[in-house]
């Protein structure tokens, strides 16, 4: 509604002032995705963003987002995904968690398990489990392109699309992990008050 967003605080009552939206923690906030993202949670008036970047990585251009310098609506947290306390105190105080981060390399890894796997394995259940201790309501989880291993008998006339499923007896053909997805079922069968809602890469 453009005609209340331009009312001033002089002439709105207490009741039709819109309420401040809670904190959000965005991780990899300073990638291609999480930019994007960080952008559009500003714009749509979230006042607190907690942004989950690696250690030592640039965020600066962040800052940039900003309708003002001085802002302080962005708080940066240096955080490695396998690094439980950090990726806790970048969660902590959040009432929801946008996890983003994951590895991503264009060269063929030298150890794919170290390198890919457990930082977007272990990472996302370090993020899960800091978000449950500090009672984040909700959790969007991102993931990589991974998710939808392409398999030969597929139909290659044929668009991929949300019906596109992983098959996980290819993937252990072929020796691809397979991991992520049943733990994340354990985890939600052993914390109650965690709903799951869809999984699609």
């Amino acid at each position: 509604d453009l005609s209340f967003m331009s009312m001033s605080s002089a002439t709105a009552t207490p009741s039709s002032r819109p309420q401040p939206k809670a904190a959000v923690c965005v991780t990899g906030a300073n990638g291609f995705i999480g930019t994007w993202l960080v952008k559009t949670l500003l714009e749509s008036g979230y006042l607190t963003i907690h942004c989950s970047v690696f250690p030592g990585s640039s965020s600066s251009h962040l800052f940039s987002l900003l309708p003002s310098p001085s802002s302080s609506r962005l708080r940066i947290f240096e955080a490695d995904l396998l690094d439980p306390a950090a990726i806790s105190r970048a969660i902590d105080g959040c009432h929801g968690v946008f996890h983003v981060a994951s590895p991503c390399t264009l060269d063929d890894p030298r150890d794919p398990q170290t390198e890919l796997v457990d930082p977007a394995v272990k990472g996302t259940m370090n993020v899960l489990e800091a978000s449950k201790k500090h009672g984040v309501r909700r959790l969007l989880l991102t993931s990589s392109i991974s998710a939808m291993v392409p398999n030969p008998s597929w139909d290659p006339n044929l668009p991929l699309d949300e019906s596109s499923w992983t098959d996980l007896d290819y993937c252990r053909s072929r020796q691809v992990p397979s991991l992520p997805l049943p733990l994340t079922f354990d985890f939600l069968q052993f914390h109650t008050g965690v709903g799951y809602t869809i999984n699609k890469g």
